[in-house]
């Protein structure tokens, strides 16, 4: 996490880490920014990071299990909305700037092929 911090910090020129939390393959959330702090993104979202190498693989089971803990917890505390959205960061990009990608289902938290998205279905 530390290293995450200090490339964000360094290398992108931020003030702190991007997400509020990231998703190790070891299955721990690891906390980022935390619930009180908005992300870089900075457009009303809670940014999870899953921690990896997604060029080459997708996120392992762990990974999904602790996502859907920490989703569930989200919406049960009123963190997020009962109501949310669940969006990839590579579903806002275009076809052509695609590596090998992956969506998330909400309902099943289970990955699947990826399928463009434009912002509109994201409002």
């Amino acid at each position: 996490m530390r290293t995450i911090q200090d490339s964000a910090i360094a290398e992108k020129g931020l003030p702190d880490i991007q997400s509020n939390f990231y998703v190790g393959s070891d299955g721990y959330v690891y906390v980022g920014r935390g619930w009180n702090w908005a992300n870089t993104y900075a457009n009303y979202s809670l940014a999870i990071t899953f921690m990896g190498d997604f060029g080459r693989y997708i996120p392992n089971d762990k990974q999904i299990e602790a996502t859907q803990y920490l989703l569930a917890h989200a919406s049960t505390n009123k963190y997020i909305d009962l109501n949310y959205k669940l969006v990839a960061q590579n579903q806002l990009r275009t076809q052509e700037k695609q590596e090998r990608s992956f969506t998330i289902d909400r309902k099943s938290l289970q990955l699947r092929n990826f399928a463009t998205i434009n912002e509109q279905d994201c409002e």
